[in-house]
């Protein structure tokens, strides 16, 4: 592949990212086969959370969808999760937190998809505070 078509292919993904993490209050990108990507999506169901799932071994250029997100979370690894337009973490940041206390945690999902987004906006910092708190 040509140099400028990464370039072009790069760009798309980066757009494509911004677009599921800014329209979505939860967004998850894993893959199908991933037990950690399966520990979060079994965590949101029991939620009965809302949210975006990109699988990135299924979707077109998702490898390069993957070295986007791996460059703008600095994160190498599935799953990638965004609450409220902000990265979370992976399954290591976001499973504990549900389990130490799922309450907090329902609390805060709830705010996130009945409040709105503008209301609502959280860094990795603040939502470990909530959830361990």
């Amino acid at each position: 592949m040509a140099a400028s078509n990464v370039g072009a292919a790069a760009a798309a993904a980066l757009k494509f990212v911004r677009g599921v993490v800014e329209t979505n209050p939860v967004a998850l990108f894993g893959k199908t086969y991933c037990p950690f990507t399966r520990k979060v999506r079994v965590l949101f169901n029991e939620l009965g959370a809302k949210y975006k799932e990109t699988d990135l071994d299924v979707v077109e250029n998702g490898d390069i969808l993957q070295l986007v997100l791996t460059k703008a979370t600095g994160q190498p690894t599935v799953p990638y999760v965004f609450i409220g337009g902000d990265f979370i973490g992976g399954a290591d940041e976001v499973v504990p937190a549900r389990e130490e206390d799922a309450d907090d945690c329902l609390d805060l999902y709830t705010k996130q998809t009945y409040e709105g987004l503008e209301e609502v906006r959280m860094t990795a910092g603040t939502y470990k505070k909530v959830t361990s708190s």
